[in-house]
């Protein structure tokens, strides 16, 4: 089995692969992991989830007689977030698939997790006959938002907002005209203050020139992002959701929605303790080893 290892924001590589240790060693030697790096080097994650994330690590680089220091330099997946920089962040992807695939599997932590559901989903919206490039997924700690770049996505609701719904971006308002609206704004909302509390994401101050510009013009550069509400398309492969269940109450929220847009035959979810990370105690790596395993035996059963 070959898979794929896409880090969280402001990590690395070689931070994922620390993080995945006691994960390994419960899987098949002949496992291959290719783990790649973001294309934007970033400062190394803030806020809540610094804390949480960066806590672990160091316990298990000193558990390891590794130094204590967090080695640098840390990677981010995204140059920005309008339609356009998503599709670049997903062409690489694409490339790391094909060049140095295939793969029978995508791993990935916070950002990582949310890159590879996001490129799953468009690829099977874009390519509904062609099989899945890949047969399974394991997403730990899917923080969302779930960056789309499909300009097509929403664009009604783009169309129809007002002066009133930029505000409700800026100071969370609840109210709006339709569902589907309040599904488009909500989830926004909570991406724009996921993003400042933990320095990733999209900053305030587009919100201002999202308002300011022309409709065809706020097409091509407001941020989408999917939401159960607003696509009818599943992610159809089986995907694990691993997911601590002390996390953040906002990665917690955005992890549900996430978990929405996969087929709900094909979805496990594994719960820990470790909060925003991945897991490391021996039972709860065991729990992930064992739903990796049944879900590659799962996805061999499946036909495309």
């Amino acid at each position: 089995m070959r898979v794929l290892c896409l880090h969280g924001h402001g990590t690395s590589s070689d931070i994922f692969e620390t993080q995945l240790s006691a994960i390994r060693n419960l899987l098949d030697e002949s496992v291959e992991y290719v783990y790649i790096d973001g294309p934007v080097e970033s400062d190394r994650v803030r806020g809540k989830l610094a804390h949480i994330l960066y806590k672990n690590f160091l316990l298990t680089m000193v558990r390891a007689g590794m130094s204590e220091m967090v080695p640098g330099p840390f990677f981010g997946w995204f140059s920005g977030f309008s339609p356009a920089q998503i599709k670049e962040t997903h062409t690489l992807v694409a490339e790391a698939l094909e060049e140095d695939g295939p793969f029978d599997a995508i791993f990935g932590f916070s950002q990582g997790a949310t890159l590879a559901l996001c490129y799953l989903l468009e690829h099977q919206i874009r390519h509904p006959d062609q099989p899945p490039p890949v047969h399974f997924a394991v997403l730990f700690s899917c923080a969302g938002p779930a960056f789309s770049s499909d300009t097509n996505l929403a664009r009604d609701i783009i169309h129809s907002l007002a002066p009133e719904d930029f505000e409700r971006l800026r100071v969370a308002e609840v109210e709006s005209h339709t569902e589907a609206k309040d599904a488009f704004l909500a989830t926004m909302r909570t991406a724009l203050q996921l993003g400042g509390d933990n320095g990733f994401v999209v900053p305030a101050d587009e919100i201002d020139q999202w308002e300011r510009v022309s409709t065809s013009t706020r097409e091509q550069l407001m941020t989408r992002v999917f939401h159960p509400s607003l696509t009818a398309t599943r992610v159809k492969i089986p995907t694990i959701h691993v997911l601590g269940d002390s996390d953040t109450a906002d990665v917690l929220e955005q992890a549900e929605l996430c978990r929405g847009l996969c087929d709900p035959r094909s979805v496990e979810r594994v719960a820990h303790s470790a909060a925003h990370d991945v897991p490391r105690k021996p039972d709860e790596a065991r729990q992930v080893a064992e739903a990796i395993r049944a879900a590659e035996a799962e996805a061999c059963l499946m036909i495309y």
